[in-house]
């Protein structure tokens, strides 16, 4: 499970006090003081993409003061294998085995490179180099110390100080690390083998053992020598523990660097009682999957195609297609932007990014999506569903699919799902039980979202007040015609 730690300060201040924090504490101007191998101008032009134009899911992120990647246009990754100086997990031959993981054609099921390059249907370009293994003059003991007392200094210090190793080292020439010229490396992922898995801790303390345990997870960090960074720990070769392969860690961590909100409900509600808003079919869940079609619309990888019920007279057929234009259908009772109550839809079938996964034919998914956006300045908060990503306030998602609701005791009410997969038999009907989807759970060839026929009202007359049982109804019904791996007919009525 990836851990956010970016500036917790502003998740536990009203927004109306962050922002006024925001003011004297945004991102630095000043240069880093990492010194890079000589270039010339020229190579350094040549090499440096044109600024790319910062999604909203950007600009959520910056207005809480979190550095993340652009989502769009060439980024530049280097992942660093580390050693402490009394424990070497990696070798010159691992790092030719992560070389083919990141971006070699025999990856399977896909390299990371080419997974985000599918994913996001060939906007974001993810340009990963692997450093040979560097050996830290410290001991396992002294970083896990200094992460443990304090995580997020302790991971700054480390980046930084990896950072100034990674140049020392001269392996690399600047535009490899450096994108954008600002002599700050663009993206930096650590990885360590340490503590090792096999079915327990293997340090020599129960205080040891809790202490590696709480450092393996994935987790970003800020540093004055990289735009960000990553730490990745615990058997990053196989990822046994994690019952994911080593690919999708790192994608995983990526996502994190890009801001994606997280999609799985890992605290539960105020009685511990977990949910699975995705149902265990999405990479955030860790599993071989794509990105939901919520993650790419945040991120500006997909424009679904809209309809809305006011507008709509008779029906009309959408041809929905399993990848790049057309894969993602947005259905609205009126016009609703990116921020607001939806449904998103999308057609899954085991092929492509999804071929490793959980379903074994094609079906047609429904995602009841709540992105209102809760606003914090001077004058309080409040929801926004038409927020100005650039009036300099604060910005987040007013719901999560955490089983609890953080900004509950600033008024926002209920405790609805960000994101949440509808299950087509009814029987957990917002993915709120701990199950895990199988073609069963997906909408086929014939079956009607809306339809008269289905359970106690709840599809036949779909709302949206968060939770589908009172507000505004969406008017329509989807009746799923042709089906196939490579498309889907889906045929809308107006009520």
């Amino acid at each position: 499970m990836s851990n956010k730690s970016k500036n917790h300060g502003f998740l536990c201040l009203p927004l109306a006090v962050s922002a006024l924090i925001l003011a004297g504490c945004g991102p630095s101007d000043s240069t880093s003081s990492v010194s890079t191998p000589e270039s010339t101008p020229s190579e350094t032009e040549t090499s440096r993409p044109e600024p790319v134009e910062p999604s909203a899911l950007m600009k959520i992120e910056e207005s809480k003061g979190n550095s993340v990647l652009p989502s769009a246009g060439t980024v530049k990754t280097v992942i660093v294998p580390l050693n402490f100086s009394n424990l070497n997990s990696f070798t010159p031959l691992n790092v030719l085995t992560m070389e083919g993981q990141m971006s070699g054609t025999s990856a399977r099921p896909y390299s990371v490179e080419s997974y985000f390059a599918e994913a996001s249907n060939g906007l974001f370009d993810l340009d990963v180099v692997v450093s040979l293994p560097l050996t830290l003059p410290e001991d396992s003991g002294t970083i896990l110390a200094s992460l443990a007392a304090d995580f997020d200094s302790g991971l700054s210090a480390l980046l930084d100080e990896v950072a100034e190793l990674l140049v020392e080292s001269k392996q690399f020439e600047e535009s490899d690390y450096d994108g954008d010229g600002d002599g700050k490396i663009d993206n930096l992922i650590l990885l360590h083998g340490y503590p090792e898995w096999n079915g327990y801790w293997t340090t020599d303390s129960e205080a040891g053992d809790s202490d590696a345990a709480s450092l393996f997870v994935n987790t970003i960090g800020s540093s004055d020598n990289a735009e960000i960074g990553a730490w990745v720990s615990g058997s990053v070769l196989t990822a046994a523990a994690q019952e994911s392969t080593y690919q999708n860690r790192i994608i995983r961590t990526i996502s994190d660097m890009l801001g994606v909100p997280e999609f799985q409900d890992t605290t539960g509600d105020i009685n511990g009682n977990a949910r699975a808003p995705l149902g265990y079919t999405d990479v955030s869940e860790g599993m071989s999957a794509d990105f939901n079609p919520f993650a790419k619309y945040l991120l500006g990888w997909v424009e679904p195609t809209a309809v809305y019920a006011d507008e709509l007279e008779g029906e009309t057929t959408v041809e929905l297609t399993a990848s790049g234009e057309g894969s993602t259908l947005l259905l609205a009772p009126s016009e609703t932007g990116l921020f607001g109550e939806y449904l998103l839809v999308d057609l899954v079938a085991p092929t492509g990014l999804d071929r490793s996964g959980v379903f074994q034919s094609p079906g047609v998914r429904f995602y009841k999506i709540d992105s209102r956006l809760i606003s914090g300045g001077e004058d309080g908060l409040y929801l926004n569903s038409d927020p100005d990503l650039d009036d300099g306030r604060v910005h987040d998602f007013a719901f999560t699919n955490s089983g609890r609701n953080i900004y509950s005791a600033y008024g926002v009410p209920g405790n609805f799902p960000l994101c949440e997969l509808l299950d087509s038999t009814g029987a957990n009907r917002h993915m709120a039980n701990l199950i895990q989807l199988t073609d069963a759970n997906l909408f086929h060839e014939g079956d009607v979202f809306g339809g008269e026929s289905e359970f106690a009202g709840f599809y036949e007359d779909f709302r949206f007040d968060g939770n589908g049982f009172d507000g505004a109804a969406l008017g329509l019904t989807v009746e799923i015609g042709s089906l196939s791996s490579d498309g889907a007919s889906l045929i809308i009525t107006r009520k």
